[in-house]
Protein backbone atom coordinates (compact mmCIF):
# COMPACT_ATOMS: atom_id res chain seq x y z
CA UNK A 1 0.00 0.00 0.00
CA UNK A 2 1.53 3.61 -1.01
CA UNK A 3 1.29 6.03 1.51
CA UNK A 4 0.09 9.82 0.42
CA UNK A 5 2.69 12.03 0.83
CA UNK A 6 2.09 16.38 1.29
CA UNK A 7 4.55 18.67 1.03
CA UNK A 8 5.86 20.67 4.20
CA UNK A 9 4.11 24.04 2.64
CA UNK A 10 1.07 22.34 1.90
CA UNK A 11 0.61 20.68 5.66
CA UNK A 12 1.18 23.95 6.67
CA UNK A 13 -1.49 25.43 4.63
CA UNK A 14 -4.09 23.12 6.08
CA UNK A 15 -2.77 23.53 9.90
CA UNK A 16 -3.21 27.53 9.46
CA UNK A 17 -6.70 27.12 7.97
CA UNK A 18 -7.42 24.96 11.16
CA UNK A 19 -5.68 27.53 13.23
CA UNK A 20 -8.21 30.08 11.70
CA UNK A 21 -11.12 28.80 11.95
CA UNK A 22 -10.37 28.23 15.22
CA UNK A 23 -9.94 31.57 15.82
CA UNK A 24 -13.04 32.71 14.32
CA UNK A 25 -14.84 29.87 16.89
CA UNK A 26 -12.75 31.85 19.60
CA UNK A 27 -14.14 35.15 18.19
CA UNK A 28 -17.54 34.42 17.86
CA UNK A 29 -17.61 32.94 21.88
CA UNK A 30 -15.83 35.69 23.27
CA UNK A 31 -18.55 37.88 21.60
CA UNK A 32 -21.32 35.92 23.05
CA UNK A 33 -19.18 36.04 26.26
CA UNK A 34 -19.25 39.62 26.23
CA UNK A 35 -23.05 39.82 25.21
CA UNK A 36 -23.67 37.29 28.37
CA UNK A 37 -21.41 39.95 30.86
CA UNK A 38 -23.69 42.60 29.62
CA UNK A 39 -26.59 41.06 30.50
CA UNK A 40 -25.22 39.93 34.11
CA UNK A 41 -24.57 43.79 34.56
CA UNK A 42 -28.11 44.79 33.95
CA UNK A 43 -29.55 42.04 36.17
CA UNK A 44 -31.42 43.53 39.39
CA UNK A 45 -29.86 41.79 42.46
CA UNK A 46 -32.06 39.30 43.93
CA UNK A 47 -33.69 40.22 47.11
CA UNK A 48 -32.60 37.45 49.73
CA UNK A 49 -34.66 37.30 52.67
CA UNK A 50 -33.22 36.64 55.49
CA UNK A 51 -33.25 33.31 57.51
CA UNK A 52 -36.32 33.25 59.86
CA UNK A 53 -35.44 32.58 62.89
CA UNK A 54 -36.32 29.55 65.20
CA UNK A 55 -39.51 29.99 67.40
CA UNK A 56 -38.27 28.61 70.33
CA UNK A 57 -39.69 27.20 74.10
CA UNK A 58 -38.00 28.79 76.91
CA UNK A 59 -37.74 27.46 80.32
CA UNK A 60 -39.59 29.97 82.78
CA UNK A 61 -37.44 30.38 85.32
CA UNK A 62 -33.54 30.13 83.41
CA UNK A 63 -34.82 31.42 79.73
CA UNK A 64 -33.22 27.89 78.62
CA UNK A 65 -34.06 26.72 75.24
CA UNK A 66 -35.82 23.85 76.10
CA UNK A 67 -36.94 23.45 72.28
CA UNK A 68 -36.20 25.15 69.11
CA UNK A 69 -37.42 24.74 65.61
CA UNK A 70 -37.01 25.79 62.31
CA UNK A 71 -40.12 24.52 60.81
CA UNK A 72 -42.62 25.87 62.91
CA UNK A 73 -44.48 29.22 61.52
CA UNK A 74 -45.56 30.22 65.39
CA UNK A 75 -45.30 29.11 69.19
CA UNK A 76 -48.59 26.28 68.20
CA UNK A 77 -46.56 24.34 65.65
CA UNK A 78 -43.38 24.76 67.69
CA UNK A 79 -45.38 22.91 70.76
CA UNK A 80 -47.13 20.83 68.52
CA UNK A 81 -43.70 19.32 67.19
CA UNK A 82 -42.06 19.13 70.39
CA UNK A 83 -44.98 16.87 71.79
CA UNK A 84 -44.61 14.99 68.85
CA UNK A 85 -40.74 14.47 69.46
CA UNK A 86 -41.86 14.00 73.54
CA UNK A 87 -39.64 16.86 74.43
CA UNK A 88 -40.11 17.03 78.17
CA UNK A 89 -41.78 20.54 78.63
CA UNK A 90 -41.92 20.69 82.48
CA UNK A 91 -41.09 24.25 83.27
CA UNK A 92 -41.93 25.91 79.65
CA UNK A 93 -43.05 29.41 79.39
CA UNK A 94 -46.05 28.58 77.52
CA UNK A 95 -47.84 32.32 78.39
CA UNK A 96 -49.95 34.21 75.79
CA UNK A 97 -49.75 30.79 72.90
CA UNK A 98 -52.58 29.69 71.55
CA UNK A 99 -52.63 26.15 71.78
CA UNK A 100 -56.30 25.83 70.58
CA UNK A 101 -56.91 22.17 69.05
CA UNK A 102 -53.34 21.32 69.97
CA UNK A 103 -53.15 17.30 70.31
CA UNK A 104 -51.05 17.77 73.70
CA UNK A 105 -51.74 14.12 74.78
CA UNK A 106 -48.63 12.59 76.64
CA UNK A 107 -47.17 16.10 76.72
CA UNK A 108 -45.27 16.53 79.95
CA UNK A 109 -46.42 20.12 81.38
CA UNK A 110 -45.13 19.65 85.25
CA UNK A 111 -45.04 23.69 86.09
CA UNK A 112 -45.58 25.17 83.07
CA UNK A 113 -46.11 28.56 82.90
CA UNK A 114 -49.93 29.24 81.14
CA UNK A 115 -51.01 32.43 81.90
CA UNK A 116 -53.15 33.67 78.90
CA UNK A 117 -53.20 30.64 77.25
CA UNK A 118 -55.56 29.19 74.65
CA UNK A 119 -56.33 25.78 75.44
CA UNK A 120 -59.57 25.58 73.89
CA UNK A 121 -60.49 22.21 72.48
CA UNK A 122 -56.64 21.31 72.95
CA UNK A 123 -56.38 17.35 73.72
CA UNK A 124 -54.71 16.97 77.15
CA UNK A 125 -55.00 12.81 77.51
CA UNK A 126 -53.06 11.53 79.14
CA UNK A 127 -50.50 14.93 79.95
CA UNK A 128 -48.25 14.69 83.14
CA UNK A 129 -48.92 17.81 85.19
CA UNK A 130 -48.77 19.32 88.54
CA UNK A 131 -51.95 20.15 90.74
CA UNK A 132 -50.87 24.11 89.84
CA UNK A 133 -50.97 23.50 86.30
CA UNK A 134 -54.28 21.38 86.53
CA UNK A 135 -55.95 23.86 89.06
CA UNK A 136 -55.07 26.48 86.79
CA UNK A 137 -56.33 25.03 83.62
CA UNK A 138 -59.70 23.85 85.52
CA UNK A 139 -60.51 26.47 87.15
CA UNK A 140 -59.79 28.71 84.24
CA UNK A 141 -61.51 26.56 81.38
CA UNK A 142 -63.89 24.09 82.93
CA UNK A 143 -65.04 26.39 86.24
CA UNK A 144 -64.12 23.87 88.29
CA UNK A 145 -63.02 24.62 91.98
CA UNK A 146 -59.69 22.64 92.43
CA UNK A 147 -58.25 22.63 96.30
Amino acid sequence: MKEKTISLDKHKEIVDAYVNEYKEIIKAYEHEIEELKKKIKQLKPKQIEPKKDAIKIRNRYTNEVIFESSNAKNIKEAVEEAVKLKIDLSNADLSKANLSYVDLSGANLSNVYLLHTDLSYADLFFCEMDKKVFKEIAERWFKWKVK
